[in-house]
């Protein structure tokens, strides 16, 4: 997909900057444990893709 876009747009297909500090900074500590007791909740009621399978999905949507 990044090579796709690439060469799409002669150069990367996003831009580059520094981000600033942790992205989960801003959120408390109950947030953060909030945030992960639903992704036990999602993982635990199978809601989620192996690598494999994200890997075949983006293979076939993205022709790679």
């Amino acid at each position: 997909m990044f090579l796709t876009q690439a060469l799409a747009v002669n150069g990367f297909p996003f831009e580059i900057k520094k981000i600033s500090a942790n992205p989960y900074g801003a959120l408390s500590e109950d947030e953060i444990l909030e945030k992960l007791e639903k992704a036990r909740e999602h993982a635990d009621q199978g809601m989620y893709k192996d690598a494999y399978d994200v890997s075949r999905d983006m293979r076939a949507k993205y022709g790679i």
